[in-house]
C-alpha cells in the first residue's frame, strides 16, 4: 500500500522498459502495479479493495461482464441454434470470441433478455470462423445502451429451462472448452444448472437458490442470479464508464499526474496487458493481473 501512484508519463515509461525487458528496481515495479489498479478500479488500492481482486481474477471476470453487457447486437446471429464455427476449437481467441460466445450461450436461458432493434443500413461483417464485425454505428451506440441483450435478475428457473443450453453446449463441445477453458459435462443433460454456474463465474456472477417446486412428484430445485453478484459487477463498469481512469487519478491526486489532458484508457489497458507477464513470479501487496485463460 506504501508504493506511490505514477504520472501518465511515468507510467508509460515504465511499461514500456517492462515491455523491452528492462531490469527496474523493485519499488518502481510496484507502483507500476498499483498505477494500473487504481486506473481499472478508478478508485484508490485499499487492502479491502485488494483482497477483493483475488490476485486479478476480479479484473479479468469484469472484463468479460463487461464485454458481455455491451456487445452489439451485431456481434452475434439473429440464429439462437447456429452452431460454433469447428475451428474455435483450436484457434478461438478470448479477446475475440469469448464474449459473443457467453451471449449466445445466456440467451437460451431464462437469466438473458434478448432485445430487438431494427437493423442498421450496413450490417455486420462476416471475417472467417463465423466471427461477427459489427460496423462502426453499432459500436458508437453502445453507450446509448443499443446492446444485444442484459441479465434479468427477476427470473426464475429450474433444470427443465435449461434443455436448449444443454443441448447447444453438448453440439459445440469442443469450441467450448476451448473457449470457456473448462469442461462441458458428460451429464449437462441432468445437470445443466451446474454447467450455466461455470459460465456465470467466468463474468464474476453466480447462482442463489430460489426454493423449489414439486412436479408430478418429482421435486424441482429453483434459481436465480444472485442479486448482490450481479449489482457488484454492474456497480464497478458503471464507474468505469463515468469517469476514465487517467481523470479519476487526476481528481485524486491533482492535474500532474496526467499533463496530457487526454484519457484514452483502451491505450492503457492495452498497455497494462502486454506488460502483465513480465511481471509474473514476484511477489506484491497488488497482484498483477494474468492474461485471460
Amino acid at each position: 500500500m506504501e508504493a506511490s501512484v505514477l504520472t501518465r508519463p511515468e507510467y508509460e515509461r515504465v511499461g514500456k522498459a517492462l515491455e523491452a525487458g528492462g531490469i527496474l528496481d523493485e519499488a518502481l515495479r510496484w507502483s507500476h502495479r498499483r498505477t494500473g489498479f487504481e486506473l481499472f478500479y478508478r478508485a484508490v488500492a485499499s487492502p479491502e479493495l485488494v483482497w477483493l481482486d483475488r490476485a486479478g481474477s476480479r479484473r479479468r471476470e469484469i472484463r468479460v461482464f463487461q464485454e458481455v453487457t455491451r456487445l452489439p447486437p451485431e456481434a452475434v446471429p439473429a440464429d439462437l441454434h447456429e452452431p460454433l464455427h469447428k475451428d474455435l476449437s483450436f484457434v478461438g481467441e478470448a479477446r475475440l470470441d469469448l464474449a459473443p460466445t457467453i451471449v449466445r450461450l445466456l440467451r437460451l436461458t431464462p437469466l438473458w433478455r434478448e432485445h430487438r432493434y431494427d437493423p442498421l443500413p450496413m450490417g455486420a461483417i462476416q471475417i472467417g470462423r463465423g466471427r461477427l464485425v459489427p460496423p462502426p454505428n453499432a459500436t458508437r451506440r453502445v453507450p446509448e445502451g443499443r446492446v444485444a441483450g442484459a441479465f434479468d435478475a427477476e427470473a426464475v428457473f429450474d433444470a427443465r429451462d435449461l434443455d436448449a443450453f444443454a443441448r447447444f453446449m453438448l453440439a459445440n463441445k469442443g469450441p467450448l472448452e476451448s473457449l470457456l477453458g473448462h469442461e462441458v459435462r458428460s451429464d449437462i443433460l441432468k445437470k445443466p444448472t451446474q454447467q450455466l454456474g461455470l459460465v456465470l463465474r467466468k463474468l464474476g456472477l453466480q447462482l442463489a437458490k430460489a426454493g423449489t417446486r414439486k412436479v408430478s412428484g418429482r421435486k424441482f430445485h429453483r434459481y436465480r442470479l444472485d442479486p448482490v453478484a450481479l449489482a457488484a459487477a454492474e456497480e464497478i463498469v458503471a464507474q468505469r464508464e463515468r469517469k476514465g481512469g487517467w481523470a479519476f487519478l487526476v481528481d485524486r491526486y491533482g492535474p500532474h499526474m496526467d499533463p496530457s489532458d487526454g484519457d484514452d484508457w483502451a491505450e492503457t489497458e492495452a498497455e497494462i496487458e502486454r506488460v502483465a507477464d513480465l511481471l509474473r513470479g514476484t511477489t506484491w501487496d497488488i497482484p498483477e493481473e494474468d492474461e485471460e485463460e
